[in-house]
This record gives C-alpha cells, sequence and structure tokens, in this order.
C-alpha cells in the first residue's frame, strides 16, 4: 500500500513529458473555429439571449431598483453590449491583425 502511495508522484512525473509533447503535436495542427464565419453571428445572438435572460431572472447589480421601463432598457443594453462585444471579439479583432 505505501508502495502505491510513493509510486504515484514518480508516475505522473515520468508522464510529464509525454503530455508535454502530445501537446505541442496537438498545437501543430489548428482547430476550426468559428471566427469570421456565420456561427459566430449565431453565437453573439445566442450570447445576447442569454445574457437579456440572466439579467431578467437574476436581476444582478441592484436592477430591481428601477422602474419596469428603465428596467427593460438597461436590460436591452446590457444584451446588446454583450452581442456587440461577441462582433468585435469574432470578426472585429482578426480583421485588424
Amino acid at each position: 500500500m505505501i508502495k502505491l502511495i510513493l509510486s504515484f508522484p514518480v508516475q505522473v512525473f515520468q508522464n510529464i513529458p509525454r503530455s508535454l509533447s502530445k501537446i505541442l503535436k496537438a498545437s501543430k495542427n489548428p482547430v476550426l473555429t468559428r471566427v469570421l464565419s456565420f456561427r459566430a453571428l449565431i453565437g453573439a445572438a445566442f450570447t445576447a439571449f442569454l445574457v437579456y435572460e440572466l439579467y431578467k431572472i437574476v436581476e444582478p447589480f441592484g436592477i430591481q431598483a428601477y422602474s419596469s421601463a428603465n428596467k427593460k432598457t438597461l436590460i436591452g443594453l446590457s444584451a446588446l453590449a454583450g452581442f456587440v462585444g461577441m462582433l468585435i471579439s469574432d470578426f472585429g479583432l482578426p480583421l485588424i491583425f
């Protein structure tokens, strides 16, 4: 039992070079991303929807203190900010860099 417990750290250290070589090998083959694609637009819309629903249900940052019209405006602007942020990260930044 003690031998098993003491051999575990040794096995972990022996597997580190193998794991690093797998990571390096995988990094040489880039994966397909949704950047600059129609899927990015769908992802941005989904993010905006999630932000809207989260703010509507949880009402963080003292939103419950606002009137109904102001609350809807604030929640809508937050969802719009999430949508625009996702568009910038998926379309704007790749075009710049």
